[in-house]
């Protein structure tokens, strides 16, 4: 029986403020289990639509158990709820299904013992105590012998209610099913604490309190609490306490006015934790003892490539290390895992592989493909069988014909700095014609500390699907690249970050890739400040402007920021970091904010906004638009409604396709011509 047709009230829901789940009928779980499994694990002949590109992925955020018998994921149905499903790798039969309804979002699943998996969900909510809407995220437990789900810290006294969640989780006591969580107490000034919290029952029972500066604790296998960490922004120092005689002591501190180290992990014999350290010449981990408060020299070190990050178990231990870039690659701490996944690599030549994780054994590896083959393809390898076994993908109704394909290639910008970039070509371009003289669309990245690579994109490839080539510069400022790369963006928002967005399209237009005079713009959230600054300061560059979220006014935004977070240090430290202090920032800030320069547009612009974005204020969109049409440009506005930064609905997700593709239509279209040639 079709989901549609089966009974409102024989599901759990989801409900819109993340309240547990009420039980419900188990027989209609297994059903829509079934019934989802069958649509998500085989492929499906589809021509590919706006549609296709649009929803959400078919499969998203998918776990393997710790003795590697089960799986878990999320389903997603066009036009109906997600579901969470289990699944037994051994008998190949459906243990378990939920049918996630209502408001909230649910985000990702994985495994914190066999028996027991991690769900966290998020919603936009007002809550009391905080100034603005925050998106407020939280965990669930769900049993999969007793089907049942509860809220993780529900019905625990002492928690302040203004934190924007309670789904961060450190640690796992397998034996005794505890999960160790940090949330801020209901004190004055509120102080972040620790909690076990039982995945039984769902509630959490405080254990340890930290300070209003603590940023991050660490716990051992067992629960125990291991280390604290704590920032203080004001005195701009960054210390780390050691628990390991059983109270805090002060092991490591330095004078610093952002933290510049990142631990995310915790050492094999429970002593020390691991760190990221980045410098202009290289990026290495490196371990703090948490006895006396020495640094180890470098237990991984690369001088070309930047660290992305620790990849650890449940309890924060080392499986392997990421390195970014264009495509990414790894180091295992397990010795000759490191050649078994190079030859995994070897086998995707083309497209990131990423590792997902692994087993308790590290006998079964989880990765996800995406790229130039199947869109975000799961695959899990068996050291034992020495295989790699194909399980499912996140887009379904795309195959391999519907993409275009994906390289990474660098351009010199016009100081000298080599400047990464991913280019993906219009479906069926493999001739030569086809790479000519093409219509263009620039994508710069959000963040902007953030970085692409070679991977799907559900919005470049849509584009190239309807026959454009796409360009996603990695303009100076992004991550990926290592620190003196990144570093070489501070303070140059709308400088040197824009000019190397520039150059990129002058590289291409002067190799005849792309046309001159058929060039867009587009981007979300700082992409969409970059589209709109593009669009003001290199008016003759661009035939049109798309902005989705974007930042258009610095000041306003930031203040907003600061205002809501109470002033946060570490945010304020950035801020100051970026723009400077007092008149001066307030000069750097309108210097290079697209609201004020209104009038130099002459390109069409597009501004969508998400009516519940949390990051970015709706009002930046809104008077960015009323600034364009005062000054007599071309623009148009819409309003995503029921949406979040982060486009995380495919209902809008496909509305903004199709407003980008009547735009794009009108101002910027793709011609029989180039249609021809790219077949």
């Amino acid at each position: 029986m079709p989901i549609s047709q089966q009974p409102s009230n024989t599901h759990p829901t989801f409900h819109s403020h993340i309240h547990h789940f009420p039980k419900r009928n188990r027989v209609a779980q297994w059903t829509i289990g079934i019934w989802l499994l069958m649509a998500c694990f085989c492929s499906a002949a589809y021509a590919a639509e706006l549609e296709a590109f649009g929803q959400l992925p078919g499969v998203k955020s998918f776990s393997i158990s710790p003795d590697g018998q089960r799986y878990t994921w999320i389903a997603n149905q066009e036009g109906e709820e997600p579901v969470l499903m289990v699944y037994d790798a051994i008998h190949k039969t459906l243990i378990g299904g939920l049918r996630l309804a209502g408001d909230a979002k649910a985000r990702y699943v994985y495994f914190a013992t066999n028996d027991f998996i991690i769900l966290s969900a998020s919603d936009t909510l007002h809550i009391r105590g905080y100034l603005g809407r925050l998106e407020y995220s939280g965990a669930y437990a769900y049993h999969i012998p007793s089907k049942e789900i509860h809220q993780l810290f529900d019905k625990t006294k002492g928690l302040y209610p203004a934190q924007s969640g309670l789904g961060n989780i450190i640690g796992i006591n397998t034996e005794q099913s505890y999960a160790y969580m940090p949330a801020y107490g209901d004190s004055s000034p509120p102080t972040k604490n620790l909690y076990r919290v039982n995945l039984k029952s769902g509630r959490g029972k405080l254990i340890a309190r930290g300070r209003t500066d603590t940023l991050d604790w660490f716990v051992t296998d067992s629960g125990e609490i291991l280390a604290r960490e704590d920032f203080d922004g004001d005195g701009e120092e960054h210390s780390f306490y050691s628990y390991l005689n059983g109270r805090p002591e002060k092991v490591f501190s330095y004078q610093s006015k952002l933290p510049n180290i990142s631990v995310q992990a915790v050492s094999a014999d429970e002593r020390g934790l691991l760190f990221i350290y980045d410098d202009d010449s290289s990026s290495s981990v490196q371990q703090l003892s948490l006895v006396d408060g020495t640094i180890s020299a470098p237990l991984f070190e690369s001088s070309d490539k930047e660290i992305a990050r620790i990849i650890t178990d449940n309890n924060r231990k080392l499986l392997a290390i990421k390195y970014s870039g264009l495509l990414p690659d790894y180091e295992f701490a397990k010795e000759g895992m490191t050649k078994t996944f190079n030859s995994i690599l070897a086998s995707f030549p083309a497209s990131s592989v990423d590792l997902i994780e692994t087993d308790a054994g590290a006998k079964k590896m989880l990765i996800q493909v995406g790229g130039n083959y199947l869109p975000d393809a799961y695959l899990i390898y068996d050291s034992e069988a020495n295989r790699l076994n194909y399980i499912t993908r996140g887009y379904p109704t795309l195959e391999e014909k519907d993409l275009g394909e994906v390289i990474g290639f660098r351009y010199t910008a016009r100081d000298g700095l080599k400047i990464p970039a991913v280019l993906t070509w219009p479906v069926n371009s493999s001739n030569a014609q086809g790479r000519k003289n093409q219509p263009l669309i620039v994508l710069p990245h959000g963040g902007p500390a953030s970085y692409d690579r070679v991977q799907f994109d559900w919005l470049s490839q849509y584009l190239a699907n309807l026959g454009y080539v796409v360009l996603q510069p990695n303009f100076r400022g992004s991550t990926g690249f290592g620190a003196e790369f990144r570093n070489a963006g501070i303070g140059r928002w709308g400088r040197e970050m824009q000019d190397d967005v520039t150059d990129g399209v002058n590289y291409l237009i002067e190799r005849g890739i792309a046309d001159k005079d058929r060039v867009c713009i587009a981007g979300a959230s700082y992409g969409g400040y970059s589209a709109l600054i593009g669009g003001a300061f290199t008016p003759d560059l661009y035939r049109c402007v798309i902005s989705i979220n974007g930042v258009t006014n610095i000041r306003k935004e930031i203040s907003n920021d600061l205002i809501n977070s109470g002033h946060d240090e570490i945010l304020t430290n950035h801020w100051e970091t970026e723009f400077g202090e007092g008149k001066e920032a307030k000069q750097n800030m309108d210097a290079v904010s697209p609201i004020y320069f209104a009038d130099q547009f002459r390109a069409p612009t597009l501004i969508i906004y998400s009516k519940d974005d949390t990051v970015v204020q709706p009002s930046q969109s809104i008077d960015m638009h009323k600034a364009l049409s005062k000054a007599n440009k071309n623009s148009t506005l819409f309003a995503l409604k029921g949406e979040d930064h982060w486009l995380s609905t495919g209902e809008t997700r496909t509305e903004t396709l199709q407003l980008m593709t009547q735009f794009l239509t009108e101002y910027n279209p793709v011609t029989t011509t180039d249609k021809i040639g790219a077949k």
